[in-house]
């Protein structure tokens, strides 16, 4: 259990490979940056932080169904990589600072809730059922989309990048559309 943890932390709040949590209830309701990772069993982030001032990664949670919980704005990078059982990104932050992270999640089928506003990269690589880019960002710096054997077209990818696009290992890719 987080019951007991300092109200805020200043820096970096870090969950990995606490393999009994069942919960975030009980985390502070400030911090630097959050980092929670592999193996913890929990699969909402209900008790997640209220404000996390930079960074909000989540990584390989294996239970992981939701987003909701998460805060509107994140100022730094969010991450929900390698989530596998996330099959949408609603309740994702609206506006991400830096870079967004969704690789691995292999239940998306769309980036349906993705954030509006990313202020860097965006990677959604390697989400071996992602049919549609439907609900990308309006703009980002740097758009990758590799290793996503469904995709068939680029409908839906952000109309402003401002860097690369890379869609290497797009096996179904038939048109650029």
């Amino acid at each position: 259990s987080l019951v007991g943890s300092p109200r805020e932390v200043g820096k970096r709040f870090i969950i990995d490979a606490c393999h009994k949590l069942l919960s975030l209830e009980g985390s502070p309701d400030k911090v630097g940056s959050l980092y929670v990772g592999e193996s913890n069993r929990f699969n909402s982030l209900q008790g997640a932080p209220a404000e996390v001032v930079e960074d909000f990664k989540l990584y390989a949670l294996p239970n992981l169904k939701s987003l909701d919980c998460v805060p509107r704005k994140i100022n730094g990078e969010f991450s929900c990589a390698k989530c596998e059982k996330l099959t949408t990104l609603q309740g994702a932050p609206e506006e991400v600072g830096k870079s967004f992270y969704c690789y691995g999640c292999n239940s998306l089928k769309s980036l349906d809730g993705a954030p509006r506003i990313v202020g860097g990269t965006f990677q959604c690589s390697s989400c071996m059922n992602l049919v549609t880019l439907q609900g990308s960002p309006d703009s980002v710096e740097y758009f990758n989309c590799t290793g996503c054997p469904a995709l068939t077209s680029l409908d839906g990818a952000p109309q402003n990048i401002r860097a690369d696009v890379n869609c290497t290992g797009c096996k179904s890719l038939t048109s650029l559309e």
